[in-house]
């Protein structure tokens, strides 16, 4: 149920209403998360009687209660590398030991780029100028990457993204528009007429 609180101003008059849903509790500490909170402002141009201030505090805070509970209200002060850890924690409980020890690998160049960046703010030219860069990395054996290794880069970024969309924490997926890395198209090797022939002479 959300908590109403009052504000008043020095002559002690309700010039607001502070509204305060509860938010859950840390996934790691168990502690409790800092509420969801909303303000509700009496309007000053327009003559309210209290009960009529009451009734529409209470919709106010219904309605932001039931947006809450389905997720619509988001921590957009939120970092990627706090989504990312909570996103991988999620994962341990459905992928083999080997997948989380990839997820892991790519996370540090990931984290790199994107770990301080709020989650709601990342862009897909963001996304975009990490694969550049990604590009121009190199591998432990001084290689550059291989291009398989950019699209892995690629689901993993669309996957963290894609959980934070059903959660409604974003509005869209930056990294589902962003230039997915193409991997190298190798040209069937095929016998040609000559060939053929030959073989059917040998047979």
């Amino acid at each position: 149920m959300a908590y109403i609180q009052p504000r008043k101003n020095k002559n002690g008059e309700i010039i607001s209403y502070i509204i305060k849903v509860h938010a859950g509790n840390d996934y790691k500490t168990g502690k409790q998360l800092k509420p969801y909170s909303a303000t509700f402002k009496v309007p000053k141009d327009v003559k309210w009687s209290e009960k009529k201030i009451q009734s529409e505090v209470q919709k106010f805070a219904t309605l932001f209660e039931d947006e809450c509970r389905k997720g619509m209200t988001t921590d957009k002060k939120q970092t990627f590398g706090e989504y990312w850890e909570y996103y991988i924690s999620c994962k341990e409980t459905t992928l083999k030991h080997n997948s989380i020890m990839a997820l892991n690998s790519m996370g540090v160049r990931i984290l790199t780029e994107f770990a301080n960046a709020k989650l709601v703010d990342i862009t897909t030219q963001q996304i975009n100028k990490f694969y550049v860069k990604l590009s121009k990395m190199e591998s432990a054996n001084g290689k550059p990457l291989s291009r398989d290794t950019l699209l892995q880069h690629h689901r993993a970024l669309t996957a963290v993204f894609n959980k934070a969309l059903k959660e409604r924490i974003i509005t869209f997926n930056p990294a589902t528009f962003a230039d997915k890395p193409e991997l190298p198209r190798h040209e069937a090797e095929s016998f040609d007429l000559d060939e053929v022939g030959e073989i059917f002479r040998y047979l």
